[in-house]
Order: structure tokens, then sequence, then C-alpha cells
């Protein structure tokens, strides 16, 4: 038999609100700082205020995730063996698969670079599911687009991923909705300018490097009152 406590109700109603109230004041207490990693890989703890900030929910700015650390080692070494950019390769791989090197598109593009089957046999890749395998043919045949586009990285970005002859028969970039947005959404991971016909990163706007990254986090309280924790400099 349920024992009651006035007017018939049993003694736990009485304690609904109360369990209600603990409840929604420990996510909140969980809840006051939100972890952000920007486009640069820095790592900030902000105040859960605002627009961006939303209860529980971990942050990280729009222009995607981290870069796990196995495949940013593939990236690296492979940058180097081909004399590539390392950014440049990271911010292609960010937009074709997001890091993911399983994904497969619905074209059939396959891996972390999407490489489409012929091309991956022409680079001799034998398991494109492998990071260093697809990498490195995605990373051969990018080289190969910047040298036949004299180091164009508008060009080569159109050739990778609409073809070179889709881009040959249009004379320069395709009008591809598709293709626009995707030379604009690696550009804007990898900002450039024109130097003399090459294309060189702008150096203001270099991504933080990875020493630089483990630089001590420290505390800042801004004007509206909101605590911030970041590792960049004063």
């Amino acid at each position: 038999m349920v024992q009651t406590v006035g007017r018939g109700r049993p003694w736990w109603v009485f304690l609904l609100p109360l369990l209600v109230f603990s409840l929604f004041s420990a996510e909140a207490a969980v809840a006051r700082i939100c972890k952000w990693v920007d486009s640069s890989g820095t790592l900030w703890f902000v105040s859960c205020k605002g627009p961006k900030a939303k209860r529980g929910r971990i942050l990280r700015a729009p222009r995607g995730k981290e870069v796990p650390p196995q495949i940013d080692e593939v990236i690296e070494r492979v940058a180097r063996e081909e004399s590539v950019d390392p950014d440049l390769v990271r911010a292609v791989v960010a937009v074709e698969s997001d890091f993911d090197p399983m994904a497969v598109s619905s074209s059939g593009a396959m891996g972390l670079m999407q490489l489409m089957p012929q091309t991956a046999a022409i680079y001799g890749v034998s398991n494109p599911w492998d990071p260093y395998e697809n990498v490195k043919a995605g990373t051969r045949y990018l080289k190969h687009l910047l040298g036949r586009y004299n180091n164009d990285l508008k060009l080569a970005l159109a050739a990778y991923n609409a073809g070179p002859t889709t881009v040959s028969n249009y004379g320069g970039v395709p009008p591809y909705a598709a293709t626009k947005r995707y030379i604009a959404k690696v550009l804007q991971r990898y900002p450039t300018r024109k130097v003399k016909g090459h294309s060189t990163k702008e150096a203001s706007q270099q991504p933080v490097s990875a020493k630089k990254r483990r630089r001590g986090v420290r505390r800042v309280v801004l004007s509206d009152g909101s605590v911030l924790y970041t590792n960049l400099p004063q």
C-alpha cells in the first residue's frame, strides 16, 4: 500500500519540484563554460552565453572540426615527400571528406581526398581507405594540376573538383555552382594571394603552428562579465 500525504496524494509527489529544480541547476552548472575550437585549431573556453552558446554542447567554428592527430601526421608526411604546402593539403582534405578516411560520395569518390577509381588506379592505390595511400595519391594529383596550370590555385582546384577536361572546355573555372562553392570553401581554409603569377599564403592569415597551439591557457574577464579561457597571446 502506498503511503499518502494530504488530499490522498503519494508522498513522493511533493518531492518532484525539488528534484526537477536540482537537475536543471546541475545542468546549468556544467554548462557555464563551453569549449570552442576555431578554424586555426586554437582551443577556446568561453562562458556559455550569447547566440553561439547552447547548453551542454561543444561549440566548434563553422569551418569544420579539428584535424585528428593521426590524419594530421599523414598530411604532414605526404606534404614533405611531395613538396606541397601541408596547409593546402589539409584544406582540401577538410572540404573533400571532413577528415573521414571512410567517406564515399554519390559519384564513387573515396577516402580522405575523395579519389575517383580511375585516379586511384593511375597513382597505384591498392587500398583507397588507407589514409597514407589516399592522401599520397591525392596530393600527387593536386601537385600535377598545380604544375599544369602554372600554380593557378583556382584552376587547379576547379580541375580537382570537375576534371581537367571540363576546365579546358570552358577555358577556365567552369560555371558550375558546386565547383565554385568548392573553390570558395578551400580558399576559406587556405587564404591566398597572387605574387608574380604564383599562389602563396597570406602571411597575416597563416594558421597557428602546432607549437603555438600548445601555449598555456590564460583566463580573461570580458567587459560584459563573461569569462574567457584562451591560449592566444595577450
